[in-house]
């Protein structure tokens, strides 16, 4: 079943393909229609997917359109023909790309939202940076000594005072938002506020744009750039201008300002602009299109050079004209890697993760402030506040279970104390509410919650809501390290990469212990054997197994129809990393729907299991014990590659 990431990363594709192919030249025109997919892989045809990965091509479904060549003049058709003009890469199985012979996977990314964030540098200095959804990035800032505002674009400094009078705020407006002193000594004279405007339009427009333009029309052009061109987040802004905003207008300007001079004196608090409710999540589908639409420019200009010259609809598109870009979704950019793929979980833990990295987003990780890396209360129940990647550590995150992104949001679950029923919740649901830990009342009758991002105690009909579980703070993967609660943050972080790095032995054995997740009919369930049927092959139906092989298991209904559940026969990964799977029945045995009828090279019996379980031995000397000093002397047979 196609995941709602592939679906939307499939749409905006084929989005961007149509509108690309409208173009026209001075004597043509190009026109695209019914741009589709005609015959889509099947995503589950294990073997194509194989034969892709040893051959080192990609698993891609051909994109189609009706294109039309057409004489502007006389609007006659000159030629028309359905053209394979692109590929989209499809995902496998287990939720990964195959792209030129290797496994790509898709990281979340998370982006401030438009708002004006006001905040206080180490150096003491107070600044508004306006971070906008669509147009210029700029900071506001204040000298307290000169009493003087500036505005910063790019690295050239104008005026705040120039830029409001234009935007039509008078002197008397802002003698009453910041005091006569401050007004007095920011307000300019028409020729100082000429100067400034032109220096700002040549800043944001460019000496080209605004070469033979009047006074008059450069103010046009700026007070257009603000008002219409200037988007901001109205969620964002009411949280920290007061006001919902959807555009940089005077009233914004002003607020920001009030609020600099308000840090100032210590009546206002800085924002805190890493709270996961300042995020904006981008999945595959938003920073593909984001790719494509920076290489339109380019792809359009070689196909309106063959409108003139040629007459076959055909020899106008190169396949390459989108099959290059697409493909350079996943080769060239930070936010889709081909990792190990050492293991299942390792697969799992890539399709989790959430970065403050890549484009769009912090390109150098020296420039990452520690505020971005540390742990936000305000992403509890969000994000898993233990797993991160060692190399990037705070910059690279991983969503707790439950949680999942929809429409640029993280949603997960919670309990509404008011109701005592289950919620889902996004981080903007719960501003201004009281969100309490699971692991309830301490002896004083006081419980643990988060309140805005900060830990406050509170009685429990203070709580608005609480998550559902402690299970439910950290992802899968941390979840199956035992005792977790009695483990060090540095210990625990290095127990989930050993997850990600472990080679599965041949002769392996089911852990003795295990976490427990939940009791499901009056059983048992543990995270290892939650992720172990991710991981293995689950009967669709119940019936009676009609054939065994390396490739298939078919399953015949006591209606008479027929299901075959494909197999991985040494499917290859990246690197040394491989699936494969073992039946676990029989020709004539009888199976029910949800039964483990297949195991991986990952599980035994349905439960995640990489090694065996070993009597070991603790080494003391003189009295003293290194955490390395467990051993065993057994020694054990691996699998960790296969020559296919």
């Amino acid at each position: 079943m196609a995941t709602p990431e592939y679906e939307q990363f499939r749409k905006a594709m084929l989005r961007e393909i149509k509108n690309g192919l409208q173009i026209e030249s001075d004597t043509h025109r190009l026109e695209a229609t019914n741009v589709a997919i005609d015959k889509p892989l099947n995503p589950s045809d294990l073997d194509t997917i194989k034969k892709a990965r040893l051959r080192g091509r990609s698993f891609a479904d051909k994109v189609n359109a009706d294109l039309a060549l057409i004489d502007r003049a006389t609007g006659r058709v000159l030629d028309k023909k359905r053209v394979h003009v692109a590929d989209i890469p499809v995902q496998t199985p287990f939720k990964t790309y195959l792209v030129d012979g290797a496994h790509y996977q898709a990281k979340n990314q998370s982006q401030l939202k438009g708002t004006a964030y006001t905040e206080m540098t180490q150096a003491g200095d107070v600044r508004s940076q306006f971070r906008t959804e669509r147009g210029s990035n700029f900071q506001v800032l204040f000298d307290p000594e000169s009493e003087k505002f500036r505005m910063k674009v790019k690295h050239s400094h104008v005026g705040l005072a120039p830029i409001l009078q234009t935007l039509g705020v008078n002197e008397d407006a802002m003698q009453k938002t910041w005091g006569k002193s401050i007004a007095s000594k920011n307000v300019v004279n028409e020729e100082i506020r000429q100067k400034e405007i032109n220096k700002f339009a040549k800043t944001v427009f460019g000496d080209w744009k605004i070469k033979g333009k009047s006074d008059k029309e450069l103010d046009a052009m700026v007070v257009d750039h603000f008002l219409k061109e200037s988007v901001l987040n109205p969620e964002a802004s009411e949280k920290t201008l007061g006001t919902p905003f959807k555009n940089v207008t005077p009233e914004t300007l002003i607020a920001a300002s009030n609020k600099i001079i308000g840090i100032h004196k210590g009546k206002v608090e800085p924002d805190k602009k890493d709270e996961i409710f300042f995020k904006r999540m981008r999945g595959l589908a938003e920073t593909s299109t984001d790719f494509i639409q920076n290489a339109l420019p380019g792809i359009q200009r070689k196909i309106q050079h063959r409108l003139t010259g040629e007459r076959r609809v055909a020899e106008i598109v190169p396949l390459d004209a989108f099959r290059r870009p697409i493909k350079s979704v996943f080769t060239t950019t930070r936010l889709q890697g081909a990792g190990e793929t050492t293991n299942f979980v390792d697969i799992l833990s890539e399709d989790g993760k959430v970065t403050i990295m890549g484009e769009g987003g912090i390109t150098d990780t020296h420039k990452v402030k520690r505020s971005a890396m540390d742990i936000h209360l305000s992403s509890l129940g969000f994000i898993d506040p233990v797993m991160t990647s060692a190399g990037t550590a705070g910059m690279t995150e991983h969503l707790a279970i439950g949680s999942t992104i929809k429409d640029g949001k993280i949603h997960a679950p919670f309990i509404d104390m008011k109701t005592g029923k289950q919620v889902t919740l996004t981080p903007e649901d719960t501003i201004g509410k009281v969100v309490a830990f699971p692991d309830g009342p301490s002896r004083d009758g006081l419980n643990k919650a988060v309140l805005d991002g900060e830990m406050v105690e509170v009685t429990k009909d203070k709580i608005d809501y609480q998550v559902p579980n402690a299970k439910f703070m950290f992802s899968s993967i941390t979840n199956l390290i035992p005792f977790i609660q009695n483990d060090s943050g540095s210990r625990a972080i290095f127990g989930t990469g050993q997850y990600t790095q472990a080679v599965t032995l041949d002769e392996r054995e089911a852990p003795l212990t295990q976490t427990f997740f939940s009791t499901k009919n009056g059983k048992k369930i543990t995270f290892e054997k939650m992720i172990g049927n991710e991981a293995s092959v689950i009967s669709p139906v119940g019936g009676t197994v009609t054939r065994v092989s390396r490739k298939s298991i078919t399953i015949r209904e006591g209606g008479g129809s027929t299901h075959t559940v494909p197999l991985y026969d040494n499917m290859p990964l990246n690197q040394s990393g491989f699936l494969h799977n073992n039946p676990l029945v029989k020709t004539g045995n009888k199976v029910v729907a949800g039964q483990v009828i297949a195991d991986s090279n990952n599980t035994k019996n349905g439960v995640l299991t990489f090694g065996r379980n070993l009597i070991t031995a603790i080494m003391p000397w003189k009295g003293y014990f290194t955490k390395l000093g467990s051993f065993s002397a057994q020694k054990q047979p691996s699998v960790y590659r296969v020559n296919i």
